[in-house]
């Protein structure tokens, strides 16, 4: 979901948003399923940023779709934190990695590659980037 951050519109603004994507979102239906409707509609959630900060806190404060919201120092190789990026967890032979891991939001399969490629090093394990042949 890539739309502004919940601080650049008012709740006021926010709330138009969540309708008038709705409305269009049922024309859109409407045009392969013509009888898609109101009528045919028992509720809808606009999960919006606005939506995201004050509903869903695990967000963080700008409702940010992301797993952490999405500041410099949070891009690409430092994320999640620069301190964790590496997937080396405080205790010893303990590793993370998922969405909100290198190279960006989301799963992915680099973000288990990259935390393969550590574990490889630090315990020995095969590493097939390294085999002749092998492009990666």
């Amino acid at each position: 979901m890539f739309v502004p951050s919940v601080q650049f519109f008012s709740e006021q603004e926010w709330k138009e948003k969540e309708k008038s994507h709705a409305e269009e979102i049922i024309q859109l239906w409407s045009r392969y399923a013509p009888n898609m409707t109101w009528d045919n509609v028992i509720g809808y959630l606009p999960v919006t940023p606005y939506y995201v900060s004050g509903m869903a806190r695990n967000y963080l404060r700008h409702g940010s779709p992301f797993f952490l919201d999405m500041i410099p120092p949070q891009l690409g190789r430092y994320r999640p934190i620069p301190e964790l990026a590496s997937g080396r967890m405080p205790i010893k032979n303990l590793y993370a990695t998922g969405a909100a891991w290198h190279p960006s939001s989301g799963s992915n399969p680099f973000q288990g590659y990259n935390i393969y490629k550590i574990m490889a090093q630090d315990l020995g394990l095969r590493k097939p980037w390294e085999e002749k042949g092998r492009p990666y």
